[in-house]
């Protein structure tokens, strides 16, 4: 690893708008798809501490590369001249990125895509807020309220959707079933809401609405073959169905919208801020209610399209992935310039 010295020299001889050196960690694989447009490049660091890197939710982006866990702490090899930390959770991630942002002198960022437990105490959330980076980042306001962050404290950064993968596919009938997307869904019920979705699907002894289920789940389904194939999925379906509470916005969500797709969703806080409802979507609490819209949504055809027309437009006017490549490399500049 390099010396403070030697980065420090890196800092005084970098020029402008060359691509920056950012030491990073495997975590959402189409996040980091998404941060790869920025054109820098991302070094992974990887710990017994944080998740690996899965090629089955996303392959390696181009400007991402896996460091060697078994090298521990000098595996970051010695021609790399390093500009910043970039931390996306405080679960496993921020420790090892603030001991070597401090190691190498660099700026560090702190991104968070997680929300508290609902159960912690205050006490303990006001010891998690002293795991500040340089600039503090949450991907909503909802999620910078509940950690209790102000606005003087930390920025938003919206996920960016690519509106040119996930499009509507002319001339692509839909078909007499909801979509679900999501990983490990049964043992994560109590954050995605599995039983939630068995009362509105009757799964699995009745068959109250059909439907079709990508993402690694044991015993119930698997990921999607491709990229493209989900895009495929998003645009065969009568609606899709997101059942998540305490999770998140699950990119899926913004994905399926992206592709036209009319999203039945329960009332999560952060997709709150995003769908109003009977218009780009629609947002109830009562499982009855859900499966009832789904059942409409699939047999007015016209109602679904409409719905998913506005979906799409909200993607466009508030997702777009040039926008947060922009904010980004404004956020990137931002940090340099600090130490």
């Amino acid at each position: 690893m390099l010396s403070p010295i030697e980065t420090i020299l890196r800092k005084s001889t970098r020029k402008d708008n060359e691509p920056l050196n950012i030491i990073s960690f495997p975590t959402h694989e189409p996040y980091q798809t998404a941060l790869d447009k920025t054109g820098h490049k991302f070094y992974l660091w990887q710990s017994d501490a944080t998740k690996s890197w899965n090629n089955e939710c996303g392959i390696l982006p181009p400007n991402h590369i896996l460091l060697n866990k078994d090298h521990g702490e000098q595996q970051l090899p010695l021609w790399i001249e390093p500009d910043l930390v970039l931390s996306q959770n405080k679960f496993g991630q921020f420790a090892i990125a603030k001991k070597l942002a401090d190691t190498l002198k660099i700026p560090l960022i702190s991104l968070e895509h997680t929300l508290p437990v609902p159960e912690w105490p205050k006490s303990k959330l006001k010891i998690l807020k002293m795991m500040r980076g340089d600039i503090n980042l949450f991907i909503s306001n909802y999620s910078r309220s509940k950690w209790g962050w102000s606005e003087d404290e930390a920025d938003i950064i919206h996920h960016g959707i690519d509106t040119n993968f996930f499009i509507p596919i002319p001339d692509k009938t839909r078909e007499n079933h909801l979509l679900v997307v999501c990983n490990d869904y049964i043992n994560r019920s109590w954050c995605v809401g599995f039983d939630v979705f068995q009362r509105i699907t009757g799964y699995p002894n009745q068959k109250l609405i059909p439907f079709k289920a990508f993402g690694k789940t044991p015993g119930f389904s698997e990921y999607a073959p491709t990229r493209e194939s989900l895009n495929v999925a998003y645009n065969e379906c009568g609606c899709f169905l997101n059942t998540a509470t305490q999770s998140p916005i699950p990119t899926v969500v913004l994905e399926a919208m992206s592709a036209g797709t009319p999203v039945v969703s329960t009332k999560n806080p952060m997709l709150c801020e995003i769908i109003q409802h009977g218009k780009n979507g629609f947002l109830s609490d009562n499982p009855d209610e859900m499966r009832n819209i789904c059942q409409e949504l699939i047999k007015n055809k016209d109602l679904a399209q409409q719905v998913g027309y506005n979906s799409r437009q909200t993607i466009l006017e508030r997702f777009p992935l040039n926008k947060f490549i922009e904010n980004w490399n404004s956020i990137f500049k931002t940090a340099i310039e600090i130490k």
